[in-house]
């Protein structure tokens, strides 16, 4: 992160960690990939208006040195996959009562934190990573999307109308 760049404040200091971190993106893709980064670092330092930029690297720092870097990813992952999801598929939501919505809201981050973690149970994953790790790891999760989305098409429990067919790829 620029060291010139004043960021005392959490939401502040998180942004430009993220900025600083998304670099070759285009938007909108740098959008997503920037907010679930964003919720990432919150997720694991705790948010706090007042968490100073030292605090926040103390937090940050025992986070990595109990949970690992895995942890960090996976949780990014579950992260940016919800947040892409959840943009492609809201408008099927949106005339369920509010309870409902939450329901649904709650599965969906649910099965986005399960998918991503049987792809990467699946690859059994060691540090540092090989090249083509990212991109089967991203394929593997696609296509359990894929299956969830034609299983979501068989069954009536679903709210009414046609899911989208979601991509990993922000929508343009």
């Amino acid at each position: 992160m620029p060291l010139t760049q004043n960021c005392d404040l959490s939401v502040d200091l998180v942004a430009a960690i993220a900025e600083h971190l998304i670099v070759d993106a285009t938007p909108p893709e740098r959008d997503f990939l920037c907010k679930s980064m964003e919720e990432t670092l919150l997720y694991i330092v705790r948010p706090d208006p007042e968490l100073t930029r030292s605090q926040f690297q103390v937090r940050f720092t025992h986070f990595l040195r109990r949970r690992g870097l895995s942890s960090l990813l996976r949780i990014f992952l579950s992260l940016h996959l919800f947040n892409i999801v959840w943009f492609q598929t809201v408008q099927s939501f949106q005339n369920l009562a509010v309870k409902s919505f939450l329901r649904y809201l709650h599965d969906v981050e649910r099965t986005c934190r399960r998918i991503v973690d049987g792809c990467w149970t699946s690859q059994e994953i060691l540090l540092p990573f090989v090249e083509p790790f990212p991109e089967k790891l991203l394929k593997n999760i696609e296509e359990r999307l894929q299956g969830l989305n034609r299983f979501s098409h068989r069954t009536s429990s679903k709210p009414q109308g046609n899911w989208p067919r979601v991509q990993l790829k922000a929508p343009v």
